[in-house]
Order: C-alpha cells, then structure tokens, then sequence
C-alpha cells in the first residue's frame, strides 16, 4: 500500500524531466500543487502533460494572480489560497517537492 503524497511543483512544463519525474512516482491517491512558475502549465492548453490525470491538481492563487493569469479558464484546476494549501499538506501523509 502507498502512503497518500502531495506532490508541490514549482517548475514550468518546459522543464519536462521535472514532470516526467514527478508523473513516474504519481499514484491514484496522491494530489498535485502548482506552485510558484509551475502555475503556467496550468493555463498552457497546447500542453498535454497534465490532461488525462485521475488525481486532483491545483493552482496556488497568489501564484496565478502574481503572474496575471486570473483572467484565464481553467475549469480542471482549482484555485487555492495558503489556508488551503497547509491544510492539503495536513491531509497527505507526506508532501514532495520538485524543483
């Protein structure tokens, strides 16, 4: 059995390794936090690297308001605030971060 994982990226989907990394260790329990430059993958719908997952992904608000993307769609990735991010990171038994 695994132990359920919040993995926090704080890199752009340009930076593949990173997310192919990340995607090799991903399992149906665990849930995705883009952070920080990260956020911009969430917007990039050419991008496929993250469609088709089954796991929850979100967006920290701060991070998409900081880079003027509010304005965009994005009906899959919700947005969050810090309150909810340190309470994702209470609810996973251990969090990752790639970087």
């Amino acid at each position: 059995m695994t132990s359920k994982t919040l993995h926090i990226i704080n890199k752009a989907a340009s930076n593949q390794q990173l997310y192919i990394d990340c995607l090799d260790c991903l399992h149906e329990d665990d849930a995705i936090i883009l952070i920080e430059s990260a956020v911009y993958t969430a917007y990039d719908h050419e991008r496929t690297i993250l469609n088709n997952l089954n796991v929850p992904i979100y967006a920290l608000k701060t991070d998409v308001q900081a880079r003027g993307l509010l304005d965009k769609s994005n009906d899959k990735i919700p947005l969050i605030d810090d309150a909810e991010f340190v309470e994702l990171c209470c609810q996973y038994q251990k969090s990752v971060s790639w970087f």
